[in-house]
């Protein structure tokens, strides 16, 4: 989940790149490494008013 000024949103695709790497690396981890189970979506909040849900395969 990320949190983002609604004026840092011109930096909204550098953000989505670094969330995605961020849940590769918590996928790949120990305790989550195998789990046929697990879903993973990268939450952005922009400002107060507006968000997008990235679901990742």
């Amino acid at each position: 989940m990320k949190y983002i000024k609604k004026g840092e949103r011109n930096s909204i695709d550098r953000i989505i790149e670094e969330g995605l790497k961020q849940l590769k690396r918590y996928g790949e981890s120990k305790g989550l490494q195998g789990r046929k189970d697990l879903k993973q979506a990268l939450l952005i909040f922009i400002g107060k008013d507006e968000y997008r849900v990235i679901e990742v395969e």
